[in-house]
């Protein structure tokens, strides 16, 4: 936090809670959660998740090529700022 941002009470609506194991484990359906809440079109079915696994932790930056990472944040950026986050 900086004091440009300080914490704010936010209702329990507007939150969505996982786990990280919860999303190694059963990515695709953790990710149709994540676009539900998020109010984004279903895409979880567009998203390879065949390289996410437990034993796959800390690589996903070497698997996730810079332009798809270029494009799940160009699909976010509105949802993003709406939210207050860009």
């Amino acid at each position: 936090m900086t004091a440009s941002h300080p914490p704010v009470a936010v209702s329990a609506e507007r939150v969505l809670r996982l786990t990280y194991e919860v999303l190694v484990t059963r990515p695709r359906e953790t990710l149709r959660s994540v676009f539900a809440f998020l109010g984004v079109p279903e895409a979880a079915a567009a998203i390879d998740v065949r390289h996410v696994s437990a034993t796959n932790v800390g690589r996903g930056s070497a698997i996730l090529a810079a332009e798809r990472a270029g494009r799940a944040l160009e699909l976010l950026e509105p949802t993003l700022a709406r939210h207050g986050y860009a």
